[in-house]
């Protein structure tokens, strides 16, 4: 009777723990593609690459402007691979694209990204992105799931490194 009593209670803990991590990952994480173009969508590879790429002392803040809404228009797309290239080259040491592509839920997608605020000193900023989304809300299994759109601003952390700036995952 105690053995099935600790393993009824560790189900429910498990239940409950896989609910509060996919509620979270609602509200952190992305998965869907943008159904109609947006402003960062449209920005044409050869910016992003010439972003990236970029080793002469371009004006830091537009070089980080191009580097954000280049991040933003991979995730968008879920470009994983083009995404993790904005990561810190710390990051990308101890994490592979698939385990940065595996961070990323279904559940939300975002649709939309804009930059609201960019703070620099130094080699490293403050980027406060706001993000509209569509967020697949679940319910009990007999109602299934519906749609919500909402938008938040996130806080994102960036680093100079090598005069390129790179994101760091928090």
């Amino acid at each position: 009777m105690r053995c099935k009593l600790i393993k009824d209670n560790w189900l429910l803990y498990f239940r409950r723990t896989v609910y509060a991590l996919m509620s979270l990952s609602l509200l952190l994480m992305v998965g869907c593609r943008a159904t109609e173009p947006t402003g960062i969508q449209k920005q044409s590879s050869a910016s992003v690459a010439e972003g990236m790429l970029a080793d002469s002392p371009v004006d830091s803040k537009e070089q980080l402007k191009e580097r954000v809404e280049g991040r933003w228009a991979a995730l968008i797309k879920r470009d994983f691979s083009e995404a993790y290239r904005y990561q810190s080259p710390g990051y990308r040491a101890l994490y592979s694209v698939e385990q940065f592509q595996g961070a990323f839920g279904g559940q939300v997608g975002w649709l939309n990204a804009r930059i609201a605020k960019m703070t620099i000193k130094d080699a490293s900023a403050e980027v406060v992105v706001s993000v509209q989304y569509n967020a697949m809300v679940p319910f009990n299994s007999d109602s299934g799931s519906s749609v919500t759109k909402g938008e938040t601003a996130l806080d994102e952390k960036w680093i100079q490194d090598g005069g390129v700036w790179y994101h760091v995952q928090r």
